[in-house]
């Protein structure tokens, strides 16, 4: 973790990543194909491009780095494989569909996820004017074991980060740790299987940032110094970063 700051390991429990197995399980269940790993090794996502996906029995398509890097290399191995799955920053997707041939073997990809940055409606409307079949927009941090959050965005004319992953409590809250009501803004809180141990052999970071979960009490919660809007419908809008 940090992607805000200064690097530091996060200890993650075998129990979170299996939790995340399982919801990555049921995302790729519509796809046929193998799956598209262009992520470095040193990026959370990167295991849900290879790790849960082989563990899933799924094949890997494993980029090399002058593949990660230019666009077209990255397309010539969607148009060779006809991935099932592909998984992209949303600053990455915009570089990649300035490219032709990309955008063309875009359309050949069953899904797509965006994750790790906020991803702007301009850029979803270019996504889906590719035919790309579904588009997934997840969030999380790596304190929550990367994904916490799911949107099918596929038909949707505006971005949001959507509802909770199986097993994954997500709170709104104001200044006072009190839930808002829906339509307002508020911090958001993680908690359930899907929550990390702590920071490792920092824990005046791990105390300042994972707190007493006030409605299971004698659990965690991890404060995500994200600030969202909590929709009428349960879903949660972006809308950026305390700091």
């Amino acid at each position: 973790s940090g992607s805000t700051g200064m690097p530091k390991g996060v200890m993650v429990p075998h129990r979170a990543i299996c939790n995340l197995l399982l919801s990555i399980g049921e995302l790729l269940a519509p796809t046929h194909g193998p799956v598209l790993c262009t992520t470095g090794i040193t990026f959370d996502t990167f295991i849900t491009e290879s790790l849960l996906p082989l563990a899933l029995g799924r094949t890997v398509i494993l980029a090399g780095e002058e593949e990660s890097l230019l666009p077209w290399r990255i397309a010539s191995l969607m148009e060779r494989y006809r991935p099932g799955l592909a998984q992209f920053t949303p600053s990455r997707l915009q570089m990649c569909l300035g490219e032709e041939t990309f955008r063309r073997a875009m359309a050949g990809v069953e899904a797509v996820i965006l994750v790790g940055e906020a991803l702007s409606d301009g850029l979803l409307r270019l996504l889906q004017s590719t035919g790309s079949v579904r588009i997934l927009n997840m969030y999380g941090p790596t304190e929550a074991a990367v994904y916490v959050t799911v949107a099918d965005l596929t038909r949707e004319s505006r971005s949001t980060i959507g509802h909770g992953l199986a097993n994954c409590r997500l709170y709104v809250l104001d200044e006072t740790q009190a839930p808002v009501l829906p339509t307002a803004q508020g911090e958001l809180y993680l908690a359930g299987d899907c929550l990390a141990l702590g920071y490792c052999q920092r824990p005046d970071l791990t105390q300042a940032a994972f707190l007493p979960d006030p409605f299971f009490p004698g659990e965690p919660m991890y404060r995500t110094g994200d600030m969202v809007r909590l929709r009428a419908d349960g879903s949660l809008d972006f809308l950026g970063r305390l700091d």
